[in-house]
């Protein structure tokens, strides 16, 4: 099993020992939210303020995108934060959702080794897949069904390319994981800018790709639609939701720094719509 299905199945079990009864007050709210938030350190940040001013404890479960909306069609979650517009909108136009709205957005990246073997430096992200591919340079994708290794599909997609190459490891596990993964074998990878300078300090990489529109990188909060409307859980989902995109957390979202830089962009401080 791998270690973030492990992860999936012993939140389901602590889920269940500590849900309350059927009309008792909310204490706790269910968050899934992707590994590449949670490893950028923003959560850190944006959370505990909302749980000491509500009241509520908040626990998070870190799993891809795929696994963060199949843990919302099941119901075992109150809110998801995740980065797939086409999955998002098939989850709501299917009726998991009640309430979809865009949070931010930062930017995929391609990093690799400091000297960069293969040479892909200010490459476009569809050369420099070609030019990994043609040199079985080593890559490293997280092959965990995330929005980020759904990206990298799409990625190879538009370069013609039917998958990833025979050099490829699949580390099966989150962003920050796979970001040292890497570095520890001097490979190739994509990974969200806001991670990876996260994680820069203790990773001998470099971003070699970035700042393409094929690499913008979306993420939404998703509020779990409940089978009453005025279910305690879904309202206090909708309190989280209506926090995150309220124009001071925006703000602080827009001034998070790591390394110097500011790799967010809020996106209901300019008026995004929910499309």
């Amino acid at each position: 099993m791998r270690p973030s299905c492990l992860a999936v199945v012993l939140f389901l079990a602590l889920l269940s020992c500590g849900n309350a009864p059927a009309g008792e007050t909310t204490t706790s709210l269910r968050l899934a939210v992707t590994t590449s938030t949670r490893d950028s350190g923003l959560l850190e940040l944006l959370l505990p303020d909302f749980e000491k001013k509500s009241g509520l404890r908040i626990d998070v479960l870190a799993v891809g995108t795929g696994a963060a909306l199949a843990l919302g069609k099941s119901k075992d979650v109150d809110l998801i934060i995740v980065h797939d517009r086409d999955a998002e909108k098939e989850f709501m136009t299917k009726g998991y959702g009640s309430r979809r709205a865009p949070l931010f957005t930062n930017q995929f990246v391609i990093i690799g080794p400091l000297n960069d073997p293969a040479g892909i430096h200010g490459m476009t992200p569809t050369e420099a897949l070609l030019v990994l591919n043609r040199k079985g340079s080593k890559y490293v994708s997280r092959g965990d069904d995330s929005g980020t290794h759904r990206r990298e599909k799409q990625l190879l997609r538009a370069a013609g390319l039917a998958g990833v190459w025979p050099n490829c490891t699949e580390s099966g596990r989150g962003m920050g994981a796979t970001l040292t993964m890497a570095h520890q074998m001097q490979a190739y990878a994509l990974s969200d800018r806001a991670t990876f300078l996260h994680f820069k300090p203790k990773i001998e990489l470099k971003v070699l790709v970035e700042n393409a529109p094929s690499l913008v990188n979306t993420y939404s909060a998703i509020v779990v639609k409940r089978d009453s409307q005025h279910d305690t859980q879904q309202e206090a989902a909708n309190d989280l939701c209506d926090y995150l995109i309220s124009p001071r957390v925006q703000e602080r979202i827009r001034l998070f720094e790591c390394l110097g830089e500011r790799p967010f962009v809020p996106l209901a401080l300019h008026g995004a719509k929910d499309n």
